[in-house]
């Protein structure tokens, strides 16, 4: 029986401490597995460590390495989407991290639901012991929030861990571009057969996770702002309570104003007019103006990622 041609793809940023065990493991996966490694594309993010130099060793004794790096850090989900733009001769891709977090062991469980006839096979996340429960409680509430105003049925606790078949990689490269690129959103989105595995994620080997609170929060935002307008609904609910509140505020002291004289001329106008634009106006420009800024991103069509080395290229 012939097995299942595959390519797997890998962003990589400072993983230098830990990115040839994983190149070792991931080759060590295929024996006696139903799948053969077409290629491995890693696209590097750059940065001052060793990462590019190790991978470069890597791919001048094993030409099924192509290495991709980027002029400039253009962030995750882009390197991810020129990665899947390179692939070639594949039944289906792979995308996954190179920290060893998610578990090359499961390739083959992964290929299997592919033969099933499944387009996408998609992994969920069971946390390891060293998940803060901060982390795991922000998580839990993204999904629930993006699940609900974008009734998109993105899975709990969803990762870039995935194999999507050949049909759905070229209908992604053809039809998507956008600038802040939301994979997880897409594959959600496009439909087809999907199904999901669930996997521990193994504890990091070495270095730190490059996903702070900061990054994450950013991360969740951008994703909302991509695949819901929901934010601008929530400002008009917003601006409608404020509106109540301010309106409410004005009867009070009016009431105060006839009731003691003490009170200074203008000031039921000044704490009405100061409550209703400080609550509404200012909240309704900061939204509206994260929306221009994504509409400014898109609409200037710069490329989503720049390559400034490319070793083993297929022609």
């Amino acid at each position: 029986m012939n097995k299942t041609r595959i390519s797997i793809v890998c962003p990589v940023y400072k993983e230098e401490e830990v990115i040839e065990n994983f190149y070792s493991e991931v080759v060590s996966s295929e024996k006696n597995s139903n799948y053969s490694i077409v290629k491995f594309i890693f696209v590097i993010d750059p940065s001052k460590d060793r990462t590019f130099e190790i991978l470069k060793k890597i791919a001048d004794r094993d030409d099924k390495v192509e290495v991709i790096l980027l002029s400039r850090r253009f962030g995750h989900q882009n390197s991810l989407f020129c990665g899947i733009q390179q692939v070639k001769n594949s039944d289906a891709t792979i995308m996954m991290d190179s920290d060893l977090q998610h578990p090359p062991s499961i390739i083959n469980e992964l290929v299997k639901s592919f033969n099933k006839g499944f387009d996408i096979v998609n992994t969920k996340r069971v946390f390891s012991k060293d998940v803060s429960f901060f982390n795991k409680l922000t998580s839990n509430f993204f999904y629930k929030i993006f699940r609900k105003i974008t009734k998109l049925p993105l899975q709990q606790y969803a990762a870039d861990f995935r194999l999507i078949s050949e049909t759905v990689r070229i209908k992604i490269i053809n039809n998507f571009s956008e600038n802040k690129i939301f994979l997880r959103g897409i594959i959600s989105w496009i439909g087809y057969e999907q199904t999901f595995i669930e996997y521990k994620a193994n504890e990091r080997a070495n270095g730190l996770s490059k996903f702070n609170t900061w990054t994450r929060l950013i991360f969740g935002l951008n994703s909302i702002f991509n695949f819901s307008a929901f934010p601008i609904i929530l400002c008009i609910y917003f601006g409608i309570m404020v509106s109540m509140l301010a309106f409410l505020i004005g009867i009070f002291h009016i009431t105060i104003f006839f009731l003691f004289d003490s009170i200074p001329s203008g000031w039921t106008t000044l704490v009405t007019l100061l409550t209703f634009f400080s609550g509404v106006i200012i909240f309704f420009l900061g939204i509206i103006g994260r929306y221009i800024s994504l509409i400014f991103e898109e609409v200037k069509n710069r490329p989503l990622y720049i390559i400034k080395n490319h070793i083993n290229k297929d022609n």
